[in-house]
């Protein structure tokens, strides 16, 4: 005599094919995310160096602080720590030089990831 329906066997391998797909979904939506955080975080570097060779035009230096380049108005997007090199407090030095530090969560493009750094000299990442 044939029942209808499936066996303990087929019903096991449906569930395991089931979970198998959604942690494959899970992870290429965490890995988008991930992804969309980076290409993000790389754009408001871009502004912000363009907005440091703006200003280094307009007044022949970079300025000592992301405070002075933002006057007041606050650093857009990600909090970056930028350290200004060859500037002293007073207004005589000019500033030749800068270096934004920041986090990328994984590789995009040819930034390996992890810590990096950005300066007029392009953007480096870990052993780059």
């Amino acid at each position: 005599m044939h029942t209808k329906g499936m066996t303990r066997t087929e019903l096991i391998m449906t569930g395991a094919g089931l979970v198998l797909l959604i942690g494959l979904l899970i992870y290429a939506v965490v890995d988008t995310r991930r992804r969309a955080r980076d290409a993000e975080r790389l754009s408001v570097l871009r502004q912000i160096e363009f907005d440091l060779l703006e200003y280094r035009s307009d007044h022949a230096s970079f300025p000592d602080s992301l405070e002075t380049l933002y006057e007041g108005s606050g650093i857009p997007g990600y909090a970056y720590a930028a350290e200004p090199i060859g500037c002293r407090a007073d207004a005589a030095t000019l500033c030749s030089f800068y270096r934004i530090s920041f986090t990328l969560e994984g590789r995009i493009g040819t930034l390996s990831g992890g810590a990096c750094e950005s300066s007029p000299d392009g953007i480096a990442c870990g052993s780059e």
